[in-house]
């Protein structure tokens, strides 16, 4: 039997900023899945949303050993997370929270959709050049970033 959209849970990943907004853009999917957002922005209310809002950590800037450190507490949160809602799709508009949750979404055989930034038009972004290694997708929003993902990249038009 094959499922609904609705029975499929979708995680969609996003920090706070620029990829916030582009997330928001994608709001009419929530609804056409079993959602959640994953996101670092603490003012996304999951009432106001109508969307369960789970917060993460950022990862911590300063210093070397604190770096590292700080990537394997990441490691070990986005497995807490994937173990609590066990998505099966992961959409992603960026950045660092999309790196540990897509490694880890990867290995339970999720399927992976990342949208490059709206801001890189010449230029591959660092989280952009690492996972689309292992993205099922990658979407772009210009035509000029299409090459530079060596025909990896989807171009479907800008978000916002």
């Amino acid at each position: 039997m094959k499922k609904s959209a609705s029975d499929i849970r979708a995680m969609f990943i996003c920090n706070e900023g620029g990829h916030y907004s582009q997330m928001m853009a994608l709001r009419e999917l929530w609804s056409c899945y079993d959602s959640v957002l994953v996101t670092d922005n603490q003012k996304a209310d999951s009432t106001r949303l109508g969307i369960e809002v789970c917060h993460a950590r950022q990862l911590t800037q300063a210093g070397f050993l604190r770096k590292r450190i700080a990537r394997v507490l990441t490691l070990g949160e986005a497995a807490k997370i994937y173990r609590r809602y066990r998505p099966q799709v992961m959409i992603s508009t960026g950045a660092n929270l999309a790196l540990p949750l897509f490694f880890i979404g990867k290995l339970h055989g999720c399927r992976l959709i990342y949208i490059e930034s709206r801001a890189r038009v010449y230029s591959r972004s660092l989280t952009g050049k690492i996972i689309s290694r292992i993205a099922d997708k990658m979407i772009v929003q210009w035509p000029e970033q299409v090459a530079l993902y060596k025909g990896k990249a989807e171009y479907h038009g800008t978000l916002v």
